[in-house]
């Protein structure tokens, strides 16, 4: 007999002596019975062992991950200076300095001990400690700023400053904690992205001016050339038709003529589309009234222009991104908005700002700036920051079914090392 059914009989002894039965005295169908008993014990037995263990796993995987986080705040708080100061009639002294501290400051804890606090501050943090303690005095709560401090090497450098007061059982201000945490790197960080973004909206200003000159030679290149061979094209072909009298003949150079017609429209069309002389020659309060009537011609929309001063001396930067901007703008509202009308005003004092007015169904701004996946949003994305790189701004107005106001600004006289991109 193996010892599991030596187990398996005394368990069923064990269960016969409590009903005063022997195994002799069993039946087959009994013995079953009993032996089912047996099982459904083991398998409730083997359930509470399981579920015992899966607890005991996750107990041990929750301290696992105290001591990952209990690790993690140790090692934050290695980089976050711990100060006490005490407030006393002589000066405030340091009466605590912890490893961060020391780490941040380049100080001993023996080196700052007992001294004041002014070793810590550069001449901005000593002018406004004062108001600081005061403000604390009176809160009686903690108060956060971003101050420059001063290493032992002498150096200054930018830093989170939080300061919590301490007060004594007679309600007394004590002591004051402070919090420091250096800000350097993110700082470096924030400035090299900053020169980022002037590179890149140079790099874009730069840009608008490269594809203005390549749309002005291909421009000239169709009205000069191309046109020209056209428009010769058609006086010749008229000779042609003087020599050549037969109606069938005379009929298919008509047609010839009406299409060089036609070629001769389009490509002068597609020249002014390109870059719009008018532009360039006249300015750009006349290349945006020009921009007014071609854009009511075609999609049937009444636009009005109002313009308070004419001849504003403008460089081929600000007047290309301008007339650009507005262009987009009104596109924007022939596809979008489902406009009747547009208004166009173009206001100079110190700043040139176009206004663009519609009627049209309006938007949410802040869901149209933030989504610049959508068309409409990456123009005005890159209108705004073509715009922040010459110091102009973009300022839009507008909620749905109330229309759209768009506010063009660029100031006539920018500040030094701007300098015009040519």
């Amino acid at each position: 007999m193996t010892d599991d059914q030596d187990k398996l009989r005394q368990e069923m002894e064990k269960d016969l002596k409590m009903e005063d039965l022997s195994i002799e005295d069993l039946g087959r169908d009994d013995i079953r019975m009993l032996v089912r008993r047996l099982e459904e014990r083991v398998q409730k037995r083997t359930a509470t062992l399981t579920a015992i263990n899966e607890r005991l796993q996750q107990e041990v995987t929750d301290r696992r991950n105290t001591e990952e986080l209990l690790r993690a705040t140790l090692e934050a708080a290695e980089n976050v200076g711990f100060v006490m100061i005490r407030l006393l009639e002589s000066g405030d002294r340091i009466v605590e300095f912890n490893p961060g501290a020391e780490k941040i400051f380049g100080y001993s804890r023996k080196e700052v001990l007992d001294q004041p606090i002014s070793r810590l501050q550069s001449p901005e943090c000593i002018a406004r400690f004062p108001v600081i303690v005061e403000r604390l005095r009176q809160k009686r709560s903690g108060s956060t700023s971003e101050l420059n401090l001063l290493r032992k090497s002498g150096d200054q450098f930018p830093a989170i400053f939080s300061a919590y007061p301490i007060f004594n059982d007679k309600n007394e201000m004590i002591a004051i904690l402070e919090v420091v945490i250096d800000i350097t790197e993110q700082k470096k960080a924030e400035e090299k992205l900053l020169q980022y973004q002037d590179q890149l909206r140079s790099l874009s200003s730069q840009l608008v001016l490269t594809e203005e000159r390549e749309r002005q030679y291909i421009a000239t290149e169709l009205h000069d050339r191309i046109g020209q061979s056209l428009a010769l094209s058609k006086i010749k072909l008229a000779q042609l038709r003087t020599k050549l009298d037969t109606p069938d003949t005379t009929a298919l150079l008509d047609s010839i003529r009406e299409l060089m017609d036609e070629t001769i429209q389009d490509t002068r069309s597609l020249s002014f589309e390109l870059s719009p002389p008018v532009l360039h020659k006249l300015g750009l309060e006349a290349a945006i009234e020009w921009l007014a009537e071609q854009f009511q011609e075609r999609y049937r929309i009444h636009i009005v222009f109002e313009c308070d001063q004419n001849d504003t001396r403008l460089t081929d930067d600000v007047s290309v991104l301008l007339f650009r901007a507005v262009r987009e703008l009104v596109l924007n509202i022939v596809k979008h908005a489902d406009a009747s009308r547009i208004f166009i005003l173009f206001r100079k004092d110190n700043h040139i700002r176009i206004i663009i007015q519609d009627d049209g169904v309006g938007f949410n701004v802040t869901e149209t700036e933030s989504d610049v996946n959508r068309n409409a949003g990456f123009g005005l994305f890159s209108i705004r920051e073509r715009l922040r790189n010459l110091g102009g701004y973009l300022q839009l107005n507008s909620r749905p079914d109330e229309g759209t106001v768009a506010i063009l600004v660029m100031p006539l006289h920018r500040e030094k090392g701007r300098s015009d991109i040519a």
